[in-house]
């Protein structure tokens, strides 16, 4: 799996996310280490996954019909750490907003520490010992 994270931008950017099944989309999805620059790439490919997906059943092709077959994908994007939400479909983002997010595991950088300029107690322990 960790190189289809590494390469999570060539895969949500490209054609290689069409190929992929509902449930390899999910475990996909289920990572906190995808390498893309921002949210909206992984996105572009589910949508584009699903709207193939409603092509090959003989669904339209409308936003809302699109939305109702990628919804448990949906839920699996960051929808705060999508730059330009003005380019996703209205009713797309409002579902994003509706559900909570099941990617929300930020990893702090190794060095976060050495940004703090200050150390400083909130208070003493004397009281409560």
């Amino acid at each position: 799996m960790s190189v289809i994270e590494n390469f999570a931008y060539v895969v949500f950017s490209s054609d290689l996310v069409l190929g992929f099944s509902r449930n390899v989309l999910l475990k996909i999805l289920e990572s906190n280490d995808l390498n893309v620059p921002d949210e909206a790439i992984i996105f572009r490919g589910i949508w584009r996954w699903g709207r193939r997906y409603c092509s090959q059943i003989n669904r339209p092709l409308e936003d809302k019909i699109v939305v109702e077959h990628i919804m448990d994908m949906l839920c699996c994007i960051r929808c705060s750490s999508i730059r330009e939400k003005d380019k996703i479909p209205k009713i797309a983002l409002s579902k994003m907003n509706g559900c909570l997010p099941k990617r929300t595991c930020y990893k702090t950088p190794e060095d976060a520490l050495d940004y703090c300029n200050s150390w400083q107690t909130s208070g003493s322990w004397g009281k409560f010992l």
